[in-house]
């Protein structure tokens, strides 16, 4: 598939000369960058990397990824890295790591055809570097091409895509408009604008209205993002909700969800989990320290470990003792009785606290708590990952900034599986409230029903963006 030489509106000519201008400017960069990390720039310039490897046959959705495979246990030639993208694939762009995960999550649904193939393509490097372990090996992930007419026009006629997917809200005008012209047909999936991405999209409308033509449908998180991408000219849309909340291991005819034995051990235990605790939210540590007098078990995860030494001074201002992850037995995690014993307070150090300085193990924590708390929200940061614990069935609190997870706030507050407080009196009613075992299975039914109505945006994506492709094709790659 070969795109014809753009005939640009004059809108259009004007940002690709704009574009071009930038290139130019950060050329010696790009040079620089490229003397280091030559593979790279070779992807985002549009090319193969030169360890690509010939002839490992092309993943498809009846070859689902693996998740959770690093590709540290593979060899070289079978990690994604250096698997050759499929020719005639869908290629689906995920521009950060959230994003990734997003992908990982809805493609578990299959939301593709059988015999389907696609690849990622990322922008961070973060994700570029994490993203063939999340994906599995099957998965060929590479750079997206920088927004410009040589790099995309090389990716498109090297690797032909049949459709491309765009993850949240990655809207290159230059990219958008090749499509169009090659005829590749673009959906969006899971699209979301923020506020602060509103306000700098916004002054663009009119050049985004030009390129608007090349998506065939948005299904969208929410209806402020409707409203945002309507006014850019992309159209038809639907509200589907965020493609990667899913409840693995539940059913809907059941109150469970998937715990393993060990997680399952510590469900009788009053435990609140503090997890994503950023700078400037201490008064939580003030209700810890009430709720570890009154016997509760609390567990606290920073957002940063590299902030370890100010968490564990902040701790001790506010009148716990904390007992640093790191330093404590594996036992801990296997070892109901164990676990309790970390909590005898030595004699006037008051309560003791967990402090997890380790990464990986926050849904792990949650998976055993009675109640958690999610930070970022007590700030004017707009709130981390809210649906963690709701997955797992346990109730979360958060604070009045929930700018970047409203969507599942606002779903936790009207299905009973959230509270939202900035009064630290009241959080502590309310984690007293969860650590009673009477209330447990009310709460625990609570939030994961909010949990299971988040979850069927995969499903909900799939069937608007296949109802937009039906109208204009028969067949199509999305599952009718």
């Amino acid at each position: 598939m070969t795109s014809s030489r753009p005939r640009s509106t004059p809108l259009l000519q004007a940002y690709r000369v704009l574009s071009a201008v930038v290139f130019v400017l950060g050329f010696p960069y790009l040079l620089y960058r490229r003397s280091k990390h030559p593979d790279e720039m070779r992807e985002r310039w549009g090319q193969e990397p030169s360890s690509a490897v010939s002839g490992v046959p092309a993943t498809s959705a009846t070859s689902p990824p693996a998740p959770g495979v690093s590709s540290a246990t593979l060899s070289p030639s079978r990690t994604s890295s250096a698997r050759p993208v499929p020719t005639g694939a869908v290629w689906i762009h995920a521009a950060s790591l959230g994003e990734v995960e997003a992908v990982r999550a809805w493609m578990e649904d299959r939301p593709l055809r059988d015999g389907v193939s696609w690849f990622v393509t990322v922008t961070s490097t973060s994700a570029r570097r994490r993203a063939p372990e999340r994906l599995g090996p099957e998965v060929a992930v590479r750079f997206a091409p920088l927004d410009q007419d040589g790099p995309v026009r090389r990716f498109l006629a090297r690797h032909e895509p049949r459709a491309l997917i765009l993850v949240e809200t990655e809207l290159w005008p230059i990219t958008l408009d090749l499509c169009r012209r090659a005829g590749v047909p673009v959906y969006i999936a899971s699209g979301r604008i923020s506020p602060k991405g509103w306000s700098t999209m916004a002054w663009a409308r009119s050049l985004y209205r030009e390129v608007a033509s090349a998506v065939r449908a948005a299904a969208v998180q929410g209806n402020a993002d409707e409203e945002r991408f309507a006014a850019l000219g992309i159209a038809p849309t639907c509200v589907c909700g965020n493609v990667k909340y899913r409840v693995p291991g539940s059913s809907e005819r059941d109150d469970t969800v998937a715990r393993s034995e060990e997680e399952t051990r510590f469900r009788g235990l009053p435990i609140w989990v503090i997890g994503s605790l950023r700078k400037g939210e201490e008064l939580l540590l003030r209700v810890a320290r009430e709720v570890g007098e009154q016997g509760g078990y609390v567990v606290i995860a920073p957002r940063h470990l590299r902030e370890r030494s100010a968490w564990v001074e902040a701790c001790r201002k506010a009148g716990v003792e904390p007992v640093l992850r790191s330093e404590t037995p594996e036992e801990v995690l296997t070892d109901a009785d164990a676990f309790q014993e970390l909590f005898a307070p030595p004699r006037h150090d008051g309560p003791r606290v967990l402090l997890v300085d380790v990464h990986g193990e926050l849904r792990s924590w949650y998976a055993r708590a009675a109640a958690a708390s999610v930070g970022g929200t007590w700030m004017r940061i707009g709130g981390h990952n809210l649906f963690e614990p709701l997955s797992v069935g346990v109730p979360v609190s958060f604070g009045p900034y929930i700018e970047n997870v409203r969507d599942v706030a606002d779903a936790a507050l009207i299905h009973g599986g959230g509270f939202q407080t900035s009064d630290p009196a009241a959080l502590r009613e309310w984690v007293q409230r969860c650590l009673d075992r009477a209330s447990r299975q009310k709460t625990e039914r609570s939030a994961l029903h909010t949990a299971r109505v988040l979850a069927g945006a995969g499903e909900r994506t799939r069937a608007c963006l296949s109802a937009a492709e039906a109208a204009e094709v028969e067949g199509g790659i999305f599952r009718p």
